[in-house]
């Protein structure tokens, strides 16, 4: 029967070369400290979009886009009277 080796089986480029490299490969794909809690706000971004990455970004961003009415919509607050009753409107609907 012959010998094998330590290496037997071992893809072949399983070798403290190729780990390091991969080593290294892996640290650059690895998210940063920073990029963490970005990473997982994007995750649930887009569990509840149900979207796509770019997807969810150009959603966020319109958002963020359209909080400038939002903004202005909220200073208006109190400020405007109305002329119909809201009971009357409530009424309507049934």
């Amino acid at each position: 029967m012959p010998r094998r080796s330590a290496l037997h089986g071992a893809k072949r480029h399983d070798t403290v070369a190729g780990r390091e490299k991969r080593s290294r490969r892996d640290a650059r794909r690895a998210p940063s400290a920073r990029a963490a809690p970005a990473v997982v706000l994007l995750k649930r971004a887009r569990a509840q979009t149900g979207k796509g990455v770019t997807a969810t970004i150009r959603e966020g961003l319109e958002l963020v886009a359209a909080g400038q009415v939002y903004d202005r919509l909220r200073a208006l607050r109190g400020k405007v009277a109305f002329t119909i009753d809201p009971r009357a409107l409530r009424k309507d609907r049934r």
